[in-house]
């Protein structure tokens, strides 16, 4: 029996390969298992365990949940967890969208802010170091920095928009 539009076993087994980027994604679902999931599992299933008798209890969240320094940090945590997503909601979604909309001069710069998050991780200001020099002085004109200065190129100089677009 064959369903309309789904493919038949035999057919996706003629199709599947094994070849080295298959093999690189299932080692890298592998190590995600064995790093992520396996921990969050554990810390799951033995926060629900007595720690003397090894049986089913739900005496360890009840603690947590009735004590006030842990309801305290855990309203924290969702307060600052909470507050930070929606600051990079609000900031990052209205940029993104004009940044993709419509031709912004100072796209490099919007470009230059977007990858600090990376910098400060691998703690490489560079990019930062240039971004604050060029807006020290903006108005100066320095060919070290022209790219800042460059206009849209071909492709998005003649971008236009219109309704429903």
């Amino acid at each position: 029996m064959t369903v309309p539009g789904v493919m038949s076993l035999a057919r996706w087994r003629s199709k599947a390969r094994l070849d080295v980027w298959s093999l690189v994604m299932l080692g890298a679902i592998g190590l995600l298992g064995l790093l992520l999931v396996w921990p969050i599992g554990q810390v799951l299933v033995l926060g629900f365990l007595d720690a003397q008798t090894q049986t089913f209890t739900l005496g360890n969240y009840q603690k947590i949940l009735t004590h006030p320094y842990y309801l305290g940090a855990l309203k924290n945590s969702l307060i600052v967890g909470g507050g930070g997503m929606l600051g990079a909601c609000l900031l990052g979604v209205p940029l993104a969208y004009c940044t993709a909309r419509f031709v912004v001069r100072g796209r490099s710069v919007i470009a230059t802010l977007a990858v600090l998050a990376a910098a400060i991780e691998r703690d490489d200001y560079a990019p930062f170091e240039e971004l604050m020099t060029v807006l020290a002085r903006p108005f100066e004109e320095r060919p070290e920095f022209a790219a800042y200065a460059e206009p849209p190129t071909d492709d998005r100089s003649g971008y236009k928009t219109f309704c429903g677009t």
